[in-house]
């Protein structure tokens, strides 16, 4: 998922940036998409749009495990797919909220160009609040992510 639409970075320092009223929105819609999914963890960037995007969700979706993390934000693909391969097991639907255009990028990364729903993400890209459902058939650890491609099984964007 990408963080919802936040302020105009002119004049605020990036990591800072907070949510506009529209973001607020964008997250309470992507909150009530949510709750037809299991989610047993979410891994949020530390910026404050995202812990701010995550917190709406958690308002209405509940989650039993929430980690912040610096490798969604430094935009190091490779870290970020590191910090994934390292999750146990037990938390096998997990939300990660991040940024573009890595969060896009590990989204390319992770599925199938032949997922149906693949196009469209190629089409339109990661719009904020944005959420990709991935169902990596194949693997049954979350260590067997590097090199292995998932199916898109939904898409998600607000409507505002």
């Amino acid at each position: 998922m990408r963080h919802a639409n936040t302020e105009n970075p002119t004049g605020k320092n990036d990591f800072e940036r907070l949510l506009t009223e529209q973001g607020k929105e964008e997250a309470s819609q992507a909150a009530t998409f949510l709750h037809e999914h299991q989610i047993d963890k979410f891994i949020v960037s530390y910026a404050k749009r995202t812990m701010q995007t995550a917190k709406i969700i958690e308002e209405q979706v509940e989650v039993a495990e929430s980690e912040i993390v610096t490798e969604l934000y430094e935009n190091d693909q490779e870290a970020a797919i590191d910090m994934l391969t390292g999750q146990e097991d037990r938390n096998k639907h997990i939300l990660v909220i991040g940024h573009n255009p890595m969060i896009y990028n590990l989204a390319l990364e992770f599925v199938n160009n032949n997922s149906k729903e693949y196009e469209l993400l190629i089409e339109t890209s990661m719009p904020t609040a944005r959420i990709i459902v991935i169902d990596f058939p194949s693997i049954n650890s979350w260590e067997s992510l590097h090199n292995t491609k998932g199916d898109i099984i939904e898409i998600f964007t607000a409507n505002i």
